[in-house]
């Protein structure tokens, strides 16, 4: 049977609970309506002042990361009894392998998304409301089968039989993009507004990685099938070369190399790798009480042209497993993997563009008004991602004064039942504030014998969102009917 290195495991999946403090979709802002970005979640949504500007590079700033497998606490574990002491969940008073594997979803997702809005305005005109936008995206996810950790726990070997594992959900997808934003929002009447936005979008950077293939496993070899991995890449300042159509260096460019800051910055703000996304709104306010709401999110797509690589795996790649130096050698793996992988699979290079989708967004939501500011809204977001999709609700309570507006949310995601969100939102005119959570850590500990600060265990998801903007010809909604439907 094939060794393999459990403490590398260790390692990598400590990191990836830490790199998943960790996301969700500004769900509690949906319902906040004196916040002028919530119609970034819904584009027919109308914000009662005539005017909004963004201040730039401050307008919104937004941060998320999740991690749907595992978190932090299921790998480092307090000894039962005994809370000073802690140890890791393979230990003998941990978990173990078997409830750690059956914790875990069929696919998991770690990731982390950021953006901020470098420019933004809002316009609004009789009953349509105009919005202008520029942003500035960040969206990275490492997609894992829950096979992957049993091929790692387990072993090749279950029950005396050599196994195969399906890793066809194995995947890695980065990319980075400027966002331009125009959108329309109509009342229609007293019951309807219907809204659409546009974008055009520029890649800076993606990086692409797919495997479409099982791994089939020996007494010797883990055998990984040809075109089992595909690998698409838009790097700037990269230069992937070949030798007959193969794989021979990936080095950085003589123009990075003279002047990484200015190539940096002139790729930052080129009008490359163009893509399109639309999105659709409509909300439907029934009576005074009851309002309902549609929105479908990031229809669309980048085209990456320019500084493209592609590499696919045109040969069977065989890994005979690693062998462990000893400590006071230079390195601790002997064999460099990367290395083999390169050599043995026969890597294939073109220069073909290719396309990468946006992960879309459908909410669909229900409000009941109990007066003028106070209201309870449920909402259900479902993203679709790789054919997948990924449901989450939420329950909050939304408070709407003139000066001063605030939500509560509770929130069923990624199999848990702990996001707590909360969200403010302050107008001083002519400017206003706000700060929204989607789920406040309610769990914190400290790790064994260290004056480390408090860290959240049990936490799979973290977001935070903030934003400044000045608002004019504000209306008094206790005066004036409001375009906020």
């Amino acid at each position: 049977m094939i060794r393999y290195n459990k403490l590398l495991f260790i390692i990598v999946i400590i990191s990836l609970a830490s790199f998943s403090a960790n996301a969700q979709q500004g769900n509690t802002m949906y319902y906040i309506d004196n916040v002028p970005q919530s119609n970034e979640l819904n584009p027919a949504r109308q914000h009662r002042c005539k005017v909004h500007l963004g201040c730039p590079a401050l307008s919104q700033i937004y941060f998320t990361g999740e991690n749907t497998g595992f978190t932090y606490n299921d790998i480092v574990q307090s000894v039962p009894g005994n809370n000073d002491e802690i140890v890791l969940f393979l230990n003998e008073q941990g978990i173990g392998k078997d409830e750690f594997l059956s914790d875990l979803p069929k696919v998991g997702y770690a990731s982390v998304e950021a953006s901020s809005r470098m420019a933004s305005l809002g316009l609004r005109l009789d009953r349509y409301y105009f919005t202008f936008n520029i942003n500035q995206k960040f969206f990275g996810r490492f997609s894992y089968p829950k096979e992957y950790f049993s091929l790692l726990l387990e072993g090749n070997v279950v029950d005396g039989q050599y196994q195969s594992y399906d890793l066809s959900n194995l995947a890695v997808d980065i990319k980075s993009y400027r966002e331009y934003a125009l959108g329309v929002s109509e009342q229609i009447n007293d019951q309807w507004n219907f809204g659409v936005r546009l974008k055009i979008l520029f890649g800076q950077f993606n990086f692409n990685l797919e495997n479409n293939s099982k791994l089939q496993t020996t007494q010797d070899q883990w055998i990984l099938p040809k075109d089992a991995l595909n690998l698409n890449t838009s790097i700037p300042g990269v230069e992937v070369t070949d030798s007959s159509g193969m794989l021979e260096e990936v080095k950085t460019t003589e123009a990075f190399e003279d002047d990484a800051g200015s190539f940096i910055t002139d790729e930052f703000l080129s009008h490359k790798n163009l893509g399109v996304a639309i999105d659709f709104g409509a909300i439907y306010r029934m009576n005074d009480q009851f309002e309902f709401s549609l929105s479908i999110l990031d229809i669309g797509s980048i085209s990456w042209k320019n500084n493209v690589a592609n590499m696919s795996q045109k040969a069977e790649f065989n890994f005979e497993g690693y062998r462990i130096a000893t400590l006071d050698q230079d390195s601790i793996v002997e064999r460099d993997f990367v290395d083999e992988l390169v050599d043995s699979a026969g890597f294939e290079v073109t220069n073909e563009s290719y396309t990468t989708g946006l992960p879309a967004k459908i909410y669909l939501g229900g409000r009941w008004f109990a007066n003028e500011v106070v209201s309870f809204g449920i909402l259900s977001k479902t993203e679709i991602y790789h054919g997948r999709l990924r449901p989450q609700v939420t329950f909050s309570g939304n408070l709407n004064e003139n000066f001063i507006s605030a939500a509560l949310s509770y929130t069923i995601m990624n199999r848990n039942y702990n996001h707590i969100g909360f969200g403010i939102n302050f107008k001083i005119a002519p400017f206003n504030l706000f700060i929204i959570s989607d789920n406040i850590p309610l769990s914190w500990n400290r790790l064994y014998n260290s004056d480390l600060p408090l860290y959240p265990y049990d936490y799979k998801t973290f977001n935070i969102r903030f934003g400044l903007s000045l608002l004019f010809g504000c209306k008094d909604p206790r005066r004036d009917t409001p375009l906020i439907f």
